[in-house]
């Protein structure tokens, strides 16, 4: 196992950068998932945070049905505004489907989601993410259940909680790779 990953989510963590063409190097610090990659011959590296949630228990069947994967984290506005990673990434279990959902997003990028939803001042922030089986990904905390339905019937639209962009999208750790190799004009 890696840090506290399971063997199991690390294999599913492994296996989804080596796909990218991404070598993790990993290491725990401080207790934080934190891994090191490489991206091919260019030795282009980034540092990334890694955030595993467990299946909530407290969504319907009604609901799992319609959502990929839905995940929880308590998180510290302290510790976001402090981190010196280049992408945190949170990992979420599937409810029915086989792999598991990732998102890959820069602190301050998820500072300014979670401010735009839950205000600037809490100092702990409880946030959950939700996927759709059309692959759409809000920060679904505190929706009311009308609005729960409708995101889980593909019919729900608010660009304040839209996290689409930053869902499995791998590019976004590459890119940022390429970004630090490139010489300061």
């Amino acid at each position: 196992s890696i840090g506290d990953f399971s063997p199991q989510e690390a294999t599913q963590l492994m296996e989804a950068l080596t796909a990218e063409g991404i070598e993790p190097q990993i290491t725990v610090d401080d207790g934080i998932r934190r891994v090191d990659v490489r991206h091919g011959s260019a030795g282009l590296k980034a540092k990334i945070e890694i955030f595993v949630s467990a299946v909530p228990t407290h969504t319907t069947e009604e609901m799992q049905h319609n959502l990929k994967a839905i995940g929880w984290w308590s998180l510290t506005r302290t510790k976001i505004e402090e981190s010196k990673a280049d992408l945190w990434v949170f990992v979420i279990p599937s409810f029915f489907h086989p792999e598991r959902q990732f998102i890959l997003m820069p602190p301050k990028e998820l500072l300014d989601i979670l401010n735009r939803v839950h205000g600037s001042d809490a100092a702990k922030i409880q946030s959950y993410f939700s996927v759709t089986t059309k692959n759409r990904c809000w920060e679904s905390r505190g929706l009311n259940k009308d609005d729960e339905e409708s995101m889980a019937m593909h019919r729900y639209e608010n660009q304040a909680r839209d996290c689409t962009k930053y869902l499995n999208n791998w590019n976004a750790l590459t890119d940022r790779m390429k970004e630090k190799a490139e010489p300061a004009h």
